[in-house]
C-alpha cells in the first residue's frame, strides 16, 4: 500500500479540514509539540481502514461544539490501482463506510470513483435473446450472444459498527432494472455436478465461485474494470436446461468485454485456475473466489469445486487438492 493523500476533519485534534499530500514524499518524520496532532494522523489511518483508534465511539470527534461529524478520507495505491476509503461518524449517529476504486486512464479520460461497498441484497436473472457465435472450447462449448438482464434490489443488510457483524436483513420492494447487453457463457457438464456431489462438494457453490473468479481475471484480457462486468451462474438455466456460467457486459448494448472473453475463453479459464489453485486460503477469500459486489453475500461458494470445475473445462487431469493439474 502506497499512501497518496489523507483528509481529516472533526477528528481528534483536527477541528477544521486538513489534507496531507504524500505523493511526493518518500520518507517522512512527524514531529511537533504535544497536542499538535502527530498521533491523530496515525489514528486517522487506522480508523478509516479498520474502524480502530485510541478512542472509541463519539470520543473520536473533536471536542469543539461546532463539530458535528468526524470524517477521514484516505487515498492510496495498491497493485497499480487507486483506492479511496471514506469513514464518517456524525454526532449521535452510526459510522458510515465507503470503499471506492478509481476508474479511468492516463490518456485524458476523466477519472471517476466507483463504489466497491455492497450493502444491498440483489436478485439477478438473464434470458438469452440470440446466440451470435458458439465454439468448442476445452472439454465443453462456449457461446456469445445477446441477453436481457434483470437486476432487482430485494433488501439490505444491517451491520454492527466496527465489527461489520450482520445484525439482520430488511426486505425491500423496488422495481427491477432491465437492460439488453452481450454475454459469454459456457456449458458445465451435468455429470460433473453429480461427481462433485458424491464427494461432498457443492456444485452450485462451485459454479458461483467459478463465475466470481473468472470475472476477477477478465480485466487482464479485456482492459476493463471489474465493475464493468456482471455474472450469473445457475445449475439449470431456463433457456438451455443445462448448468451455465454467464459473464456479461454491465453496459446496455455491450461494449466488447464479453466478446474479448469469448475469444480468449481458454486463456481465461487457465488464468482463473491458476489464481484459485495458488491462493493460500482454504475456503475462498477476496483474492480468489469472493466478490466485493456480490448481491448474494458471496453465498454459496465452494473453492475446491471451482478448481475441479476449471480443470474439467480445460480437459485436464485432476491430481488432488495439493497437486498441479496437467
Amino acid at each position: 500500500m502506497i499512501p497518496i493523500s489523507l483528509r481529516i476533519s472533526g477528528f481528534l485534534s483536527y477541528k477544521d479540514p486538513v489534507e496531507l499530500d504524500f505523493s511526493n514524499i518518500n520518507l517522512a518524520c512527524i514531529s511537533g509539540s504535544n497536542g499538535a496532532g502527530k498521533s491523530s494522523i496515525l489514528d486517522a489511518m487506522t480508523w478509516v481502514l479498520f474502524g480502530q483508534a485510541r478512542k472509541r465511539d463519539e470520543s473520536i470527534l473533536n471536542s469543539h461544539p461546532d463539530v458535528k461529524m468526524a470524517e477521514v478520507v484516505f487515498t492510496f495505491e495498491y497493485e497499480d490501482q487507486i483506492f479511496r476509503v471514506i469513514r464518517a461518524l456524525p454526532r449521535g449517529k452510526t459510522t458510515s463506510l465507503e470503499f471506492q476504486i478509481q476508474a479511468g486512464n492516463d490518456k485524458g479520460e476523466i477519472k471517476i470513483w466507483r463504489s466497491l461497498t455492497e450493502h444491498s441484497v440483489r436478485e439477478t436473472q438473464n434470458r438469452i435473446q440470440e446466440t451470435l457465435r458458439e465454439k468448442a472450447a476445452g472439454a465443453t462449448q462456449a457461446y456469445l450472444g445477446r441477453v436481457t438482464v434483470t437486476n432487482q434490489v430485494v433488501g439490505f443488510k444491517k451491520k454492527r459498527q466496527f465489527t461489520e457483524e450482520v445484525l439482520g436483513e430488511e426486505p425491500l420492494d423496488l422495481p427491477p432494472q432491465v437492460f439488453d447487453t452481450v454475454a459469454l457463457w459456457f456449458d458445465v457438464p451435468s455429470e460433473l455436478g453429480a461427481r462433485l456431489g458424491q464427494e461432498g462438494l457443492d456444485f452450485p457453490g462451485g459454479l458461483h465461485a467459478t463465475e466470481h473468479a473468472a470475472i476477477g481475471m477478465l480485466p487482464l484480457f479485456a482492459m476493463c474494470d471489474r465493475n464493468d462486468i456482471g455474472g450469473i451462474s445457475t445449475a439449470r438455466h431456463a433457456d438451455t436446461g443445462r448448468p451455465e456460467v454467464f459473464i456479461y457486459d454491465g453496459h446496455p448494448g455491450g461494449v466488447g468485454i464479453a466478446e474479448e472473453g469469448y475469444e480468449r475463453i481458454e486463456e481465461l479459464w487457465a488464468r482463473t485456475l491458476e489464481v484459485v489453485s495458488e491462493c493460500a486460503c482454504e475456503t475462498g477469500c477476496p483474492s480468489c473466489v469472493q466478490s466485493p459486489k456480490c448481491g448474494n453475500n458471496n453465498r454459496p461458494l465452494d473453492k475446491e469445486a471451482a478448481r475441479r470445475m476449471l480443470v474439467a473445462l480445460l480437459g485436464r487431469v485432476y491430481r488432488g487438492p495439493e497437486a498441479k493439474d496437467a
